[in-house]
Formats: structure tokens, C-alpha cells, sequence
């Protein structure tokens, strides 16, 4: 599957927002992630040594068809190079290095759903090692 673009919301989750002391903004704030960045579903993840400090986040993913109605639905893992955006963001720069990097969007397999009400109650969780994150 080709992936072209990966437009992402941040600052999205409150607990996050106050947990790096943001202000929570008032209109979306969004970032994008090339399509090269993806990881398929059971590919090896191999990370550039040289980003610094790297954090992820699992998200929900979904995807949209022509008539930008949503398609089907994946977990992806968004890696940030923390370092960089910190430095990126100081300068009032936009957070495009630290966020678009070889491998920086992991996803998981597609799902199909019939109603969107069924991605409300829908539950995840990050393993890392075998250990919940």
C-alpha cells in the first residue's frame, strides 16, 4: 500500500499538553509526516542513531478514501525526536525534522469498521519488551 502523506493532529491529548506545559491551542494544530517515513505492519524498526533523545506516542491512525470519507483504521506509533523539536520550537521553527525522519511512523494492520461510533469505545495499549507502556 502507498502511503502519500500523514497528517497528524498535535497537541491533542490534554494530559500530554500540560504534561510538556503547552498551552492547549484553540484550533487544531497540525503537522505532517511524509509517506516514506512508514514502517509496514511487521517490519523491523531501525532508527537513525544520530536524532538524539526519541519519544513515542501510539496513536490511532485512519485512513481516507478519494471522497475523504475514512476508509479503515490502524494503530501507529509516532516517534519524535524530542531533542530537535525542542530546539526546532525555541526558534518558533516548524517541528518537520523532528517529526519526518527514516522510520519515525510505525503502523499496525489496517482494520475495517462499519460505523465510527465502534473507534469510541475502541482500546489500545504500547508494548515495548513485553512491558505496558
Amino acid at each position: 500500500m502507498l502511503i502519500r502523506n500523514i497528517w497528524a493532529l498535535g497537541r491533542n491529548y490534554k494530559s500530554h499538553v500540560e504534561e510538556l506545559g503547552n498551552e492547549i491551542p484553540s484550533k487544531p494544530l497540525v503537522f505532517l509526516k511524509a509517506g516514506s517515513t512508514v514502517v509496514g505492519n511487521s517490519e523491523e524498526i531501525s532508527l537513525p542513531e544520530d536524532m538524539g533523545e526519541i519519544h513515542y506516542e501510539l496513536e490511532l491512525a485512519l485512513q481516507f478514501n478519494k471522497r475523504l470519507g475514512i476508509s479503515q483504521a490502524c494503530l501507529a506509533i509516532d516517534l519524535t525526536a524530542r531533542d530537535l523539536q525542542g530546539s526546532l520550537k525555541s526558534k518558533g521553527h516548524p517541528w518537520t525534522l523532528a517529526k519526518s525522519f527514516k522510520n519515525s511512523c510505525p503502523l499496525g494492520p489496517f482494520f475495517s469498521f462499519d460505523d465510527l461510533s465502534y473507534l469510541e469505545n475502541y482500546t489500545f495499549e504500547l508494548l515495548k519488551n513485553g512491558e505496558t507502556l
